[in-house]
C-alpha cells in the first residue's frame, strides 16, 4: 500500500516445503531486541494461508479487497489485546540488522497503537510492513493471563488463555477465517483426517479447538523426530505426507505445515507463520542469531483471535 509520499514495503515471501533440506546456519546476528519483558518472545513475521504442491503462499490481494468492501476489520492483529483481560503492558524495540523480508518482526498481543507514526502499516491480516528505509521499531504489547492449559511437546508448544472479555466485537472477520483458512489439498485431506481419527482425535474441533491443537501437537511429537539434517521429500511427493508417513524426520517447517493441515482437516482454521524466537532479558539488548528463525502455527480460537 502507498500513503502520499511514504512507501511501505510488505512481505510476499513463500515457504517452499518441497525443497526444505538440511539446515545450515552462519551464526550471524539478524535482529537486536531490547524489551522490559522477561522470557521467550515469538517475533511474528508474516503468515501464509494457501498450501499447494508443497508450497505455502499468501492469499491474493483480491481476496482482501473484497473483504474490505464487506466490512472486515483491518486491525485484526490487535484482536487478542482488545478482547482479553490481560496483565502488564510491555514494550519491545526490534532492530532488523539482517533478517530477510520486509515485514516488522513483532511480538504477539499488540496493543492498539499508532502504527504509521512508528514506520509501520498493517497489510491485510497477515503482517506489519515497515516503511522503506526504516529498520528499527518500538511496539507495545500486553502480557496475557496465566494459561489454563499448556502442553510442551518438543518443538511444538501450544499455549492458550482464559475466556475473552465479554462483548469483544470481531465483526465479519470470523466468517472470513472460515472461508479462507480451511483449505486442504484433496490428496492430503483423506489421509490427514484418517490419521487424526486413528489416534482418537475427532469431533473436538467443533467444541474445543484448543484441546484438539494440543492433541495434534502431542501426536506429532510422538510420531516424528526433530532433525535439522532431514533431506527434502522426493520429487513428486507431497512433503507433508512424506514427513508424516515415511521419513518421520523434519524440523519446524514440517511440524508447522503438518499441524496446520491436520487442524484444517478437522474443520479448525489454521495458518503457517514464520518469524524468530528470542529469550528476552529485561532492559538488555539481546542479539538474535539466524538459527533462531522459526515456523509455527496460528490456530483460530473463537472469541479470542
Amino acid at each position: 500500500p502507498f500513503q502520499s509520499t511514504v512507501t511501505y514495503v510488505g512481505s510476499a515471501e513463500e515457504a517452499d516445503l518441497s525443497s526444505a533440506g538440511p539446515l545450515n546456519y552462519t551464526g550471524r546476528t539478524v535482529l537486536r531486541v531490547r524489551s522490559d519483558y522477561a522470557g521467550r518472545l515469538y517475533l511474528r513475521g508474516s503468515s501464509l494461508a494457501g498450501y499447494e504442491d508443497g508450497m505455502w503462499k499468501a492469499l491474493p490481494d483480491e481476496v482482501f479487497q473484497e473483504a474490505a468492501h464487506q466490512g472486515v476489520s483491518p486491525r485484526v492483529l490487535f484482536f487478542p489485546a482488545m478482547s482479553t483481560e490481560h496483565g502488564p503492558e510491555h514494550t519491545a524495540t526490534v532492530n532488523n540488522v539482517g533478517a530477510v523480508g520486509n515485514c516488522v518482526y513483532a511480538p504477539y498481543f499488540l496493543t492498539v497503537q499508532e502504527l504509521e507514526e512508528n514506520g509501520m502499516t498493517m497489510v491485510n491480516d497477515s503482517l506489519l510492513a515497515r516503511r522503506q528505509g526504516r529498520w528499527s521499531h518500538t511496539l507495545s504489547f500486553v502480557e496475557l493471563p496465566e494459561p489454563h492449559t499448556s502442553v510442551p511437546t518438543g518443538d511444538v508448544t501450544i499455549v492458550f488463555t482464559r475466556e475473552p472479555r465479554p462483548g469483544a466485537d470481531f465483526g465479519r472477520y470470523p466468517q472470513f477465517v472460515l472461508d479462507h483458512y480451511l483449505d486442504v489439498p484433496q490428496d492430503c485431506q483423506d489421509y490427514l483426517t484418517q490419521l487424526c481419527w486413528d489416534n482418537g482425535i475427532y469431533d473436538l474441533g467443533y467444541a474445543d479447538p484448543i484441546e484438539t491443537a494440543e492433541r495434534i501437537a502431542a501426536l506429532l511429537a510422538e510420531r516424528c523426530d526433530y532433525d535439522i539434517s532431514a533431506p527434502p521429500a522426493p520429487q513428486g511427493t507431497d512433503p507433508v505426507l512424506y514427513f508424516l508417513n515415511e521419513s518421520r524426520r523434519g524440523y519446524c517447517m514440517h511440524y508447522a505445515s503438518a499441524a496446520a493441515l491436520m487442524l484444517r482437516s478437522l474443520s479448525i482454521p489454521a495458518r503457517y507463520v514464520s518469524g524468530f524466537t528470542v529469550e528476552s532479558v529485561p532492559d538488555r539488548e539481546v542479539a538474535v542469531p539466524d538459527r533462531a528463525a522459526h515456523a509455527w502455527v496460528e490456530v483460530w480460537a473463537p472469541g479470542f483471535g
